[in-house]
């Protein structure tokens, strides 16, 4: 009798669509009741099977042994469970894995070596991480519109959505987006792309996060929509190749650099010129980004587009409506560029509102 009643709840179990902390507790019920079934005798053991216990005690006590290490079990597996699907009262953050992330990579298989310093490939090189999160008030579409961040040096994406408070800055822009965050070199100062500066890789790592979204029935087609790219810092390199490279260019319609025109300026004024992209870029005194960034403002002049130029910390999404090519010039510190920033950023982007 136990036996049935434990397989059909087993199947229930696998086939029941309510959410993961409700069937935790409910099987956590269930199995208490079964320890419940076994202590009142309900359950009886055959005179001729090979285990006939001597007393009730010692039934008791195997049975609680059975029971404890059935909820260590449930605990170990329910922890690992939690730990790729977090519960957030703000929405669904999904932590996935992904072939066609930047790491792991040939090139850092035996680690990386920058001012005296070496990065090992184990805990810096290889995390293929893919953070999701989409907000309770997501409305899927025909195409599904992304919001890509990249992180820099010395950093990683639970350390990126803490200290910049990545994902309440998200919900303050208010669009119907997914937001998308791909590890890169962790806690490393490397800005190397690894494989998402290969030719079509960025095509590829979209494709896995839509049809794991699809899978979980929280879109309904694998379409590509819109894709706005953001990074801080040396986010700069791997952002560059997927707009020259990545095989979703034309998807590619907003461009957030936060401190982070370090390098690789063609292919940022290929972009922009080209496909006419909504390019922000803001700029701290002393990050190293700075003569870049005003070579880059220069070079839009002349070539007849009419950059917008402002200097000052008091940024507001209304400042910045209606400019294409946006290039903020602050006295903030390098870490300081992010938050509030990233929210504003997006209040002004020509991403769909939720709710419209």
């Amino acid at each position: 009798m136990i036996i049935e009643e434990l397989d059909g709840f087993c199947f229930q179990m696998r086939n029941d669509s309510r959410s993961f902390p409700f069937r935790y507790f409910y099987f956590a019920f269930q199995t208490s009741v079964c320890y419940s079934y076994l202590i009142k005798g309900k359950i009886q053991f055959p005179r001729d099977s090979f285990y006939q216990p001597a007393n009730s005690l010692q039934i008791q006590g195997v049975v609680m042994r059975l029971f404890l290490i059935l909820l260590l079990a449930l605990h170990l597996l329910c922890a690992n469970v939690l730990a790729q699907h977090s519960i957030d009262p703000r929405g669904k953050l999904l932590r996935i894995t992904s072939a066609h992330t930047a790491f792991p990579h040939p090139d850092r298989y035996h680690g990386y070596d920058y001012r005296n310093k070496h990065f090992t490939f184990k805990n810096h090189y290889d995390d293929s991480t893919v953070a999701i999160f989409v907000p309770h008030a997501f409305k899927a579409q025909s195409a599904v519109n992304l919001f890509f961040y990249f992180h820099g040096w010395w950093n990683s994406i639970d350390k990126s959505l803490k200290d910049f408070k990545l994902i309440d800055q998200f919900i303050s822009g208010n669009k119907n987006a997914i937001f998308v965050f791909p590890e890169g070199a962790r806690n490393a100062a490397d800005s190397f792309g690894g494989k998402l500066e290969q030719k079509g890789t960025f095509k590829k790592l979209v494709s896995d996060v839509l049809h794991t979204l699809q899978e979980r029935h929280i879109i309904q087609t694998p379409e590509v929509g819109t894709i706005v790219l953001a990074g801080h810092s040396g986010a700069y390199r791997v952002m560059a190749f997927i707009l020259n490279r990545g095989g979703l260019t034309d998807h590619i319609k907003e461009v957030y650099l936060f401190d982070a025109l370090y390098d690789q300026i063609e292919k940022y004024a290929h972009w922009i010129t080209h496909y006419n992209g909504r390019f922000l870029d803001i700029v701290t005194p002393n990050g190293g980004t700075k003569a870049n960034s005003e070579q880059l403002f220069e070079d839009l002049q002349d070539w007849g587009f009419k950059p917008f130029k402002y200097q000052g910390n008091a940024i507001t999404a209304t400042l910045l409506n209606g400019h294409r090519q946006i290039f903020i010039f602050t006295d903030l510190k390098h870490s300081e560029v992010m938050n509030p920033y990233l929210g504003i950023f997006l209040q002004s982007s020509t991403l769909p509102q939720i709710g419209k």
